[in-house]
């Protein structure tokens, strides 16, 4: 069973603003834009069948996956006194995350950990599974998906 497409970007938008005022009110991490907020999801990667995954880079709360592809949900940042850390577990209890995998430490960096959003504050959101790449939505139809989803939420205006 697939989810309701403006459902599942409804859930994966308020778990961003739910990071973002998270980090804004944290004294101990910068945000230094949300150059990739706006853009929205990529298409060609991650698309969900059901359900929102978090994945982290360098621990940082970084991609939502969502039912039209992976959404960068920040920009660049730093933290101190282990800012993020501090913010990763209070999104453990807001979303609900479950850990689906661990991070590991490539020549590349550092990439992961991966949770399962379950829920947002009280209310508890489908299983996660990842859409075969063979039934992945049409880019086109989701960068007009994404826009109209844009323009409903004023994102624009953020």
């Amino acid at each position: 069973m697939t989810e309701n497409v403006n459902d599942n970007l409804n859930n994966a938008y308020n778990a961003a603003r739910i990071i973002h005022s998270l980090i804004d009110n944290s004294s101990n991490v910068t945000q230094f834009g949300f150059e990739h907020f706006k853009d929205g999801p990529n298409p060609f990667y991650e698309q969900m069948d059901t359900g929102l995954i978090l994945e982290e880079y360098y621990e940082t709360p970084s991609k939502i996956y969502t039912s039209i592809g992976y959404w960068n949900i920040l920009g660049s940042t730093s933290s101190q006194n282990q800012g993020f850390k501090k913010i990763m577990n209070k999104l453990k209890d807001i979303l609900g995350l479950k850990l689906i995998k661990e991070g590991y430490q490539t020549r590349n960096g550092y990439f992961g950990a991966w949770w399962e959003i379950t829920k947002i504050n009280d209310t508890i959101l489908p299983i996660s599974k990842k859409k075969e790449k063979s039934k992945y939505i049409e880019y086109s139809e989701c960068k007009n998906i994404w826009s109209k989803f844009k323009s409903d939420k004023n994102m624009d205006l953020l």
